[in-house]
């Protein structure tokens, strides 16, 4: 079974590079272009291999123009990568939080400030308010020293434990129903039979 981790970020905000990191445990100081839509990547969780497909939104917007809501739906875990020092980022940073909550309300996102090994890294005051108000997680994260990368992969791990037990539920409750209903079809058959006599 496959499971979906999608990363947003805005353009030079270091979400391509914190993929190939999760992806390759790697860091690369020259630009990167993913020749796939997603990346691939297991883990072991809860004894199991699992399997996740990691996207950004840079990649799928290079390749399809447009990300849709399907791609936020989907989704197990949910990161925005957010670089404190681009323009405008109060704005854009609100309006994406605005944008997956819409399509997928009540999901647990992480925001992942990138850059952290750059001086003058700190968080600005909206977007604290923001965070604080949505009830999101938030963690400082470095691409390049890896600082911060072993709590987005217990953030990863956590969100797909909450699918995978999700799963599990209502894997036994439609056994369940299944098995009532054969009983009681069974059931009535016998009433029936036992009508004609």
């Amino acid at each position: 079974m496959e499971y979906k981790v999608c990363l947003f970020g805005f353009e030079h905000s270091g979400v391509r590079s914190l993929v190939h990191r999760l992806s390759s445990d790697n860091f690369s100081g020259r630009p990167i272009i993913f020749k796939e839509e997603y990346q691939s990547i297991e883990y072991k969780i809860n004894k199991k291999v699992v399997k996740i497909q990691i996207w950004d939104n840079l990649t799928l917007e290079q390749k399809h123009k447009s990300t849709n809501d399907s791609f936020i739906k989907d989704a197990s875990a949910i990161i925005i990568v957010c670089d404190i020092l681009q323009p405008n980022i109060v704005i854009k940073f609100k309006s994406l939080v605005t944008k997956i909550l819409l399509f997928k309300p009540n999901c647990k996102i992480l925001i992942a400030f990138s850059k952290s090994d750059l001086p003058n890294s700190g968080i600005d005051l909206e977007i604290a308010e923001l965070i604080l108000e949505k009830k999101l997680n938030m963690v400082s994260v470095s691409s390049k020293t890896g600082d911060g990368i072993p709590k987005i992969k217990e953030f990863i791990i956590s969100q797909i434990q909450e699918d995978m037990s999700k799963k599990e539920t209502s894997t036994l409750l439609s056994s369940n129903a299944k098995t009532y209903f054969t009983k009681e079809k069974k059931g009535l058959s016998r009433i029936r039979q036992f009508c004609k006599f």
